[in-house]
């Protein structure tokens, strides 16, 4: 009986560690089906926002580029704009020493005034900064 019971002990024993081996397998792999779960779901809501990112992109961005196209698409200036900058008449002088030493190129004579104010500018300031091109003689400018 000694044998058998030794054998039978043993035998117990053993079992036993399989059983503990198998609930540590199982708790195993319950773990990775868990962490596998949270993954698969993490993937699905990257993927969900990014097509939502994506999809609202695509509708707002028509609606962004008319929106600059309309503040681009302005000509200029208004004519109330325009009205509102001072108007002086030009006139040219010759190549003579004008007040206060400057090598004159013209005389800017503001018209908004009941008493004319004379502006003396040089050579490079009596042409035109878009064109290039030097006033004439008399002419209306709006600065």
């Amino acid at each position: 009986m000694g044998i058998e019971s030794g054998f039978l002990f043993v035998l117990k024993i053993s079992s036993l560690q399989l059983l503990v081996d198998q609930w540590v397998l199982l708790g195993i792999s319950k773990l990775c089906i868990i962490f596998l779960g949270f993954d698969v779901f993490f993937v699905l809501f990257y993927v969900a926002l990014a097509c939502m990112i994506g999809i609202a992109v695509c509708c707002c961005l028509p609606c962004i580029i008319a929106l600059l196209y309309a503040i681009v698409d302005q000509d200029g200036a208004s004519k109330e704009d325009i009205e509102h900058l001072s108007k002086f008449r030009f006139r040219k002088v010759a190549n003579e020493k004008v007040a206060s030493d400057v090598q004159g190129g013209g005389v800017m004579i503001d018209c908004g005034t009941y008493s004319p104010i004379e502006h003396v500018i040089s050579q490079e300031d009596a042409e035109c900064c878009i064109c290039l091109s030097s006033y004439d003689d008399g002419v209306e400018l709006r600065i």
